[in-house]
């Protein structure tokens, strides 16, 4: 498991943070923020009609894990919103793009 929004920048560990990581890759993540396409990915579990949201609340209550999915998105866009043009984000390995914050707009709006 990994924090999304890594536990460095905001002690989170509800369920709509955690993702499934490689051990290689989280510790090669560290405590970077993700790339967009990771972003675009891991904002899908938040769209209502997907199913992942509700599943992934009835999963937090049935285990008594925390879930504050509304808290997760507002941390995300406070972070990745107010990045300059061209911080570094992770992608995989020792790989990084320039963030680019008009995407990053774009993709966590529907969130």
């Amino acid at each position: 498991m990994d924090h999304f929004i890594p536990w460095a920048r905001y002690p989170d560990n509800g369920i709509h943070n955690l993702v499934i990581a490689d051990p290689r890759c989280n510790a090669n993540k560290r405590d970077f923020l993700a790339a967009s396409a990771h972003v675009k990915e891991w904002v899908l579990r938040f769209d209502v009609h997907s199913g992942l949201l509700s599943d992934l609340k009835k999963i937090a209550e049935q285990a008594f894990w925390e879930h504050h999915s509304e808290r997760t998105v507002g941390v995300a866009r406070a972070t990745y919103l107010h990045l300059p043009s061209g911080a570094k984000l992770w992608i995989a390995r020792k790989d990084f793009e320039d963030a680019d914050p008009q995407l990053l707009g774009r993709v966590l709006a529907g969130s």
